[in-house]
């Protein structure tokens, strides 16, 4: 079997295992449990499934994932997800400060063939 059926496989067993409605969640365990596959690629192939658009929802309760029921549930993952997103840019942004600074810097580098330009080149004056 092919290393790309065998990864469709999982997801469908990871999927198999989330059901609709919080009340029904189940943590990445208990998949991982039920599916023998281990629990990190359990993660991986349900980021895969959000990306293909299944509506699996973790409201970070320690419930687990589980496919959402109705708008509610959507708003929640989806406010949930905001916050965590510009958590994380806000968190970015000393790190691209100091990026520019350095590309700033490197810019206002002078190398040994620009000083030596120079100074043959005030040398002719």
């Amino acid at each position: 079997m092919k290393n790309e059926e065998l990864r469709a496989e999982h997801r469908a067993a990871v999927l198999s295992c989330i059901r609709t409605g919080k009340e029904l969640a189940n943590t990445h365990r208990w998949i991982a449990m039920h599916t023998r596959i281990n629990e990190r690629l359990v993660r991986n192939l349900i980021e895969e499934l959000r990306n293909e658009g299944h509506l699996i929802c973790n409201l970070q309760d320690g419930n687990g994932y589980f496919l959402a029921e109705n708008e509610e549930d959507i708003e929640q993952q989806y406010l949930q997800d905001y916050a965590r997103a510009m958590s994380i840019l806000k968190r970015m942004k000393p790190f691209r400060h100091a990026l520019r600074e350095a590309e700033t810097a490197d810019l206002d580098q002078v190398t040994m063939t620009d000083l030596l330009k120079e100074v043959l080149t005030d040398g002719e004056g």
